[in-house]
C-alpha cells in the first residue's frame, strides 16, 4: 500500500508523492541524516521471505551506486523496510520520457537530443561493465533544463513483477526478462542479457521517439515477445525523412544478430557527427505537445589528445590510419564476437619520443636496432643496457607484451604521479592524462591497453591516450594480469587476502582463488593461457613464498614452486623470484614442471642484503630490469617543515616510512617500516632518532593508532589471514591484545580516549569490499556502526572537539573529504572542491588538513565547528603509498615523508637474459 506523508523509513521521512508518469511508486522524501531532499523509489512490495533476492537487490544496487555520469541518476541509498525494498536516489524533477511521447513522435531534433544524452549514460555504463537490462521510455527522465538522466540502472533483477511478465517465465540470475516492447531477441530466447541488449532497447526507445509508435507491439506480452523474435517495425524508417544515417544507425541498433549492433560509443560518435550534442537539449514541454527545436550547442570533444613530447632525435614518421566514414562504420557487417564494446574507430596515436641512454656506442646500437617484428634486440653486454627514465623517482613499471614500449608510474613536475609510457623503438614518452595516482601497471594481451591502481580502483586507459574507465573496486594492491579472454585476475586489498576476477570491461569482482591455512596474500598473478595462471602466495608466519597454479575454472591450487615469487612466462622458461635474486629455468606449462638448474639472470645479490625490486618480461622476451636496494639503504627520510614546505629539520636515518603518526603530545612517532619481506611498526624518538621497534611478526602490520594518553597503539596486521586490529604498549613490551577481528578487513584509523573508529568492509566481503565505518567502545569492547554507505567511506579522523568526524568518500563519484557530527552520523559536509583525501585535524582543532588531487597540502580552517575554504599549502614530496605521508605535532610543525638520497633514481636496464641460460 502506499507510504503516507511522514511516514519513516530509515532516516527518510515521505513528504508526498512523485507525480512522475510511468515510473512507478515514488515520492518526494527528506533525509534527515544528510539534510536534504531526495527521491525515493519502491523498486518491489513482495520480497516476502527471498532473503537471496534481497541480497541480490542489495549488490545489484550497490554496483549502480558506482555509476558517475552527468546522465545517470545519482543512487545516494538502497533500504528495505517491511512492505517494500526502495532505492534512494537525487531529487528526481521532469517528465518521463513515456509520458512525452505518448503525444506522437518528437522533432527529430529533440529526439537526436534525447537519443544522444541517454546513449552517452549507456556508454559510462557499459565502460563500467554495467548492463541496464530494462531500458525502457519510464526509466528515461527529462529534467526542465533538457537533461536526461536514466534511472534504474541495477534493479531489473527485483522489478520483474512491475513488467508485467511475473509468473510468465522463470529468470535465472543475468536473464531477466525485462520489459516485453524493449526486450532483444535473444532475451525473449532466456539468453543472458549483454552490453547488446541495452542497445537493442536503445534503438526501440529511439524509434518510438521519431515514429510515435512502438517497434514492436501484441495484445499480450507473449505476442509482443513473438514480433520482437521474428517481425520488423511495421514502419520502416528509411522510409521517413530522416537522415539516411539515423535511419541506418537504428536499424542496426534493431537488428536480430546481436553481433551486428554498434556500441553505445560509437552510436554517440555519430549522433555527434549529426550536429546534436549531449547536452544541452530541448527544454521539456510544460504540456504534452511537443517541445519545440532549440538551437544546437557546439559539438565537446569526447577526450583531449594526449599531450606529445618533442623528439630528440625526431621519430620516424606515423603511418597514416585510414578511417571509415560514418556510412562505412555503420554498413559494415559484424562477426558474432564477445560481449564487449567495439572500437570501430581507430585511436588517433600521437607522436611519442623516446631515448634511449647506454654507456656505450656499439650497446646502444643494439639496443635501438629492431627486428623486423618491431621488438627490441638485446643488449650486447651481459650485464644491460641503461634505459633513459625522467629526472625524478619512477614507481613501478611494466613492459608491455610485444615488448615495444614501457609503463611506469613518475610524478610530472610538482603534480601527482600518473602513468607515463614510454616507446623503445623508436625513442619517446608521453604521460597520459587523467590517470593521477597511477600505481601498479599492467597491460593487455594485445598491448592497446593499461591497466593500473589509482584512488582506490582499478582502472584502464588506451596505451596511445584517452579516457581512462573504472573496472573494479581495488584498494591500492599489486598489479594483476589480464587474460587474452579479457579477464582481470587482481588482488583487491593491499593489506592481503585472495585473488580476484572481474570482466576487463567492469563489474563486480569475485573470488579467484582461497587463502589457505597459513597464507596471508595472494599476488603476483601471470596467465599461461586464456584459464590458468600462476601466483605467488605469501605466507603469514614464518616461512618462504611460493608459487602456485589457479585457474578460472577451479579453486583447487596447485603446487609449481617452492621458495619462489614473482613468476613470469617466457619462450619455455619461468623467470622468478628466489633468495632475492631473479632466477631462470626451463619450464614445461603443460606438466608444470621445471626442467634442468635454475640460472641467476638478474646478478648476485649486492653486499648488504641488496636484492631484485622489480622486473617485467614481454611476450617478445624483453627483459626490463630494476635493482633494489636494503631495507634501511635510501628509502625515505622524515622531515620537518613549516607550512610554506621549508625544511626545518630531520628525524632518523632514511628509510622506507609509511603511516607517519605523530603521538598526542608529539614527542614520539609510529611509523610503519617496510622490510625485507613485510611491513613492521617502529617507535621513533623525535629529537633523538632512536627506535623501538612494536611488532616482528610476519605478516604486515601498519596503521598505528596512539591511545589518547599515549600509553598505547593500535595497529592494523594481516598475521591470521585476515586484516584486524590489534593493540600493544607503546613501549614494545608485552604481547599484542586483539582488538577487532574479521570477518573481511578492519583497519584503524583514529581514538579520542572513548572510541576506536575504523574502517571494515564486513558487510560487503562479497560483493568487492566496499568500506563502512565503526567505532569500538574503549570501555566495554562495544562496536557499532557510524557510517554505513554503498560508496565507499575511509580514514576517519574524529576532531579535537570529539563531535566530528573527517573522513574520505567517493559519495559525489570521486574521492572527496567530508565532515560530519559524532558520535551520531548527520550534517555531512563536502570539504574538498576538487578531490581530496587523507585528512588529518590540527591538534588545536583550528584547521583541517588534507590532500588534494595534485599532491597538495591542503587546510581548511575550522571555527565553531564550521570549515572553511581550504587553500593549498606546498606540493608534498612523496605519494600516500604506504599510509599517511604527514602529520601535524602540537607546535605547527608538519612532519612528512620525502625521498631519501639514493632512492630515487634506481636505473633501470635491458638485460639478456637468454645468453645466461643457454648454451
Amino acid at each position: 500500500m502506499p507510504f503516507a506523508p511522514g511516514t519513516r523509513l530509515g532516516p527518510f521521512e515521505i513528504i508526498g508523492p512523485l507525480e512522475l508518469a510511468g515510473i512507478g511508486e515514488a515520492y518526494r522524501a527528506r533525509d534527515h541524516e544528510q539534510q536534504r531532499s531526495v527521491a525515493l523509489r519502491v523498486v518491489r512490495a513482495d520480497f516476502g521471505g527471498n532473503p537471496a533476492l534481497l541480497q541480490r537487490f542489495e549488490q545489484e544496487a550497490r554496483a549502480a551506486a558506482q555509476l558517475s555520469h552527468p546522465n545517470i541518476l545519482v543512487l545516494h541509498d538502497v533500504g528495505t523496510d517491511a512492505q517494500a525494498a526502495y532505492v534512494v536516489s537525487e531529487p528526481i524533477e521532469g517528465r518521463s520520457l513515456r509520458d512525452l511521447v505518448r503525444g506522437g513522435p518528437l522533432p527529430v531534433r529533440t529526439a537526436l537530443q534525447y537519443a544522444a544524452q541517454i546513449v552517452e549514460a549507456l556508454a559510462a555504463a557499459h565502460e563500467r561493465g554495467a548492463i541496464h537490462r530494462d531500458l525502457k521510455p519510464e526509466n528515461v527522465v527529462v529534467g526542465p533544463d533538457g537533461r536526461v538522466r536514466v534511472l534504474g540502472f541495477g534493479l531489473a533483477a527485483v522489478t520483474q513483477s512491475e513488467s508485467g511478465l511475473a509468473g510468465l517465465k522463470g529468470s535465472a540470475p543475468g536473464t531477466t526478462l525485462g520489459t516485453p516492447s524493449y526486450m532483444s531477441p535473444e532475451q525473449v530466447r532466456g539468453v543472458p542479457a549483454d552490453i547488446r541488449s541495452d542497445m537493442f532497447a536503445f534503438g526501440a526507445i529511439a524509434y518510438e521517439m521519431l515514429t510515435g509508435d512502438r517497434a514492436f507491439g501484441g495484445d499480450t506480452p507473449l505476442a509482443t515477445m513473438t514480433a520482437v523474435a521474428k517481425s520488423e517495425p511495421a514502419r520502416p524508417l528509411s522510409q521517413m525523412e530522416l537522415p539516411p544515417m539515423l535511419a541506418r544507425m537504428v536499424e542496426l541498433c534493431l537488428s536480430k544478430n546481436a553481433a551486428k549492433r554498434p556500441a553505445a560509443d560509437d552510436v554517440a560518435r555519430v549522433l555527434h557527427s549529426l550536429g546534436q550534442p549531449p547536452v544541452p537539449a530541448a527544454p521539456v514541454p510544460a504540456a504534452p505537445a511537443p517541445t519545440p527545436p532549440v538551437p544546437a550547442a557546439p559539438v565537446p570533444p569526447a577526450a583531449a589528445p594526449p599531450r606529445a613530447v618533442a623528439p630528440a632525435p625526431a621519430p620516424a614518421e606515423a603511418p597514416a590510419i585510414d578511417q571509415p566514414s560514418d556510412e562505412e562504420l555503420f554498413d559494415e557487417e559484424f562477426d558474432e564476437e564477445p560481449p564487449r564494446a567495439r572500437r570501430l574507430v581507430p585511436l588517433l596515436v600521437a607522436a611519442g619520443v623516446l631515448i634511449l641512454i647506454v654507456a656505450l656506442a656499439p650497446a646502444a646500437l643494439r639496443v635501438l636496432r629492431s627486428t623486423r617484428s618491431g621488438t627490441v634486440a638485446p643488449p650486447a653486454s651481459d650485464a644491460g643496457a641503461a634505459i633513459a627514465m625522467p629526472d625524478r623517482p619512477v614507481g613501478e613499471f611494466a613492459l608491455s607484451p610485444d615488448g615495444q614500449r614501457l609503463a611506469f608510474t613518475a610524478a610530472e613536475g610538482t603534480g601527482p604521479r600518473v602513468l607515463w609510457v614510454k616507446s623503445l623503438t623508436p625513442p619517446g614518452e608521453q604521460p597520459l592524462a587523467g590517470t593521477e595516482g597511477a600505481a601498479f601497471p599492467f597491460w593487455s594481451p594485445d598491448s592497446r591497453f593499461i591497466a593500473y591502481v589509482a584512488q582506490g580502483k582499478l582502472r584502464k586507459v588506451p596505451a596511445a591516450g584517452g579516457m581512462p574507465a573504472v573496472v573494479a573496486d581495488a584498494a591500492g594492491a599489486p598489479a594483476g594480469a589480464w587474460s587474452r579472454d579479457d579477464v582481470i585476475v587482481f588482488p583487491r586489498d593491499a593489506a592481503g587476502g585472495p585473488l580476484y576476477r572481474v570482466a576487463a570491461g567492469g563489474g563486480t569482482p569475485e573470488a579467484a582463488t582461497a587463502l589457505g591455512r597459513g597464507e596471508a596474500a595472494h599476488r603476483w598473478p601471470v596467465f599461461l593461457d586464456g584459464r590458468r595462471f600462476l601466483y605467488t602466495v605469501v605466507p603469514a608466519g614464518a616461512g618462504e613464498p611460493s608459487v602456485q597454479l589457479g585457474s578460472l575454472d577451479s579453486m583447487a591450487p596447485e603446487p609449481v614452486l617452492a621458495n619462489a615469487s614473482q613468476a613470469a612466462l617466457v619462450e619455455g622458461y619461468v623467470l622468478f623470484v628466489r633468495d632475492h635474486a631473479l632466477t631462470a629455468q626451463s619450464f614445461d606449462p603443460e606438466r608444470l614442471a621445471t626442467r634442468g638448474d635454475p640460472v641467476g639472470v638478474g646478478g648476485a645479490p649486492a653486499a648488504g642484503g641488496a636484492a631484485v625490486r622489480a622486473f617485467s618480461v614481454s611476450s617478445a622476451g624483453v627483459l626490463a630490469l630494476q635493482a633494489g636496494q636494503a631495507p634501511g639503504a635510501g628509502g625515505s627520510r622524515l622531515v620537518w617543515v613549516d607550512r610554506a614546505g621549508a625544511e626545518v629539520g630531520t628525524v632518523g636515518d632514511p628509510d622506507a616510512y609509511g603511516d607517519v603518526t605523530l603521538s598526542p603530545k608529539g614527542e614520539r612517532i609510529a611509523v610503519s617500516v617496510r622490510g625485507a619481506s613485510a611491513r613492521d611498526i617502529v617507535i621513533v624518538d623525535a629529537a633523538t632518532g632512536m627506535r623501538t621497534p612494536l611488532t616482528s611478526d610476519p605478516g604486515d602490520d601498519y596503521a598505528p593508532v596512539w591511545s589518547a594518553d599515549g600509553r598505547q597503539v593500535a595497529f592494523a596486521s594481516t598475521r591470521s589471514g585476515t586484516t584486524d586490529i590489534y593493540q600493544k604498549a607503546a613501549t614494545g613490551a608485552g604481547n599484542e591484545v586483539a582488538l577487532v577481528q574479521g570477518p573481511g578487513d578492519q583497519i584503524p584509523y583514529t581514538s579520542d580516549g572513548q572510541y576506536l573508529l575504523y574502517q571494515t568492509n564486513q558487510r560487503d566481503v562479497a560483493a568487492g569490499g566496499n568500506f563502512d565505518l565503526w567505532a569500538r567502545a574503549l570501555q566495554g569492547g562495544r562496536s557499532f556502526a557510524y557510517l554505513r554507505t554503498i560508496r565507499a567511506a575511509t580514514r576517519p579522523q574524529i576532531a579535537p572537539n570529539r563531535r566530528q568526524v573527517a573522513y574520505t568518500s567517493f559519495e559525489d563519484g570521486r574521492e572527496d573529504v567530508y565532515v560530519a557530527s559524532f558520535p551520531r552520523y548527520s550534517g555531512r559536509t563536502r570539504v574538498s572542491a576538487r578531490g581530496g583525501s587523507w585528512p588529518r585535524w590540527g591538534r588545536d582543532g583550528a584547521d583541517l588538513f588534507f590532500i588534494d588531487a595534485a599532491n597538495r597540502l591542503m587546510a581548511a580552517p575550522v571555527a565553531n565547528g564550521r570549515v572553511g575554504d581550504a587553500r593549498a599549502l606546498f606540493p608534498l614530496r612523496a605519494q600516500a603509498d604506504a599510509g599517511y605521508p604527514y602529520d601535524v605535532a602540537p607546535d605547527g610543525r608538519i612532519l612528512v615523508t620525502a625521498a631519501g638520497e639514493g632512492s630515487a633514481l634506481r636505473p633501470l636496464t635491458l638485460v639478456d637474459w637468454r645468453a645466461r641460460v643457454r648454451p
